[in-house]
């Protein structure tokens, strides 16, 4: 795998799937922030002092479901790049109002490739 650079940030509330993801992402090269849930993740953006270029978030998240946290940091970065993964089918997903249009979905269970490829194609 190519050597990437970048902050990536993983919020899912399942540790398994987080520390999958982190450990992946990290070995590519990326720096890695991981948190379960929206209000764990806005706490770590907030004091880390590098730029959130990707948001690799589950959809369904305790309290704050992934898009709320999408819209909540592209106010205040508009160019951030957005990967979801959910169990949930695409059509799925827009019938519970959750897809926007320049989104990336990756559906779980996934391969370690097609998150890369996922991650790299959001990042390109």
């Amino acid at each position: 795998m190519d050597t990437q650079d970048g902050l990536v940030m993983v919020v899912d509330d399942e540790a398994s799937v987080r520390q999958i993801a982190a450990s992946v992402l990290r070995r590519c090269g990326y720096e890695v922030l991981s948190a379960p849930d929206a209000p764990s993740a806005l706490e770590q953006l907030a004091e880390h002092p590098r730029p959130l270029e990707l948001l690799l978030t589950d959809v369904v998240l305790p309290g704050t479901r992934g898009d709320e946290l999408a819209r909540t940091l592209r106010s205040k970065h508009p160019a951030l790049r957005v990967v979801f993964m959910s169990g949930y089918e695409e059509d799925e997903l827009s019938e519970m109002g959750v897809t926007e249009v320049g989104n990336a979905y990756l559906t779980k269970p996934f391969t370690t490739e097609v998150l890369m490829l996922m991650v790299q194609g959001a990042m390109a």
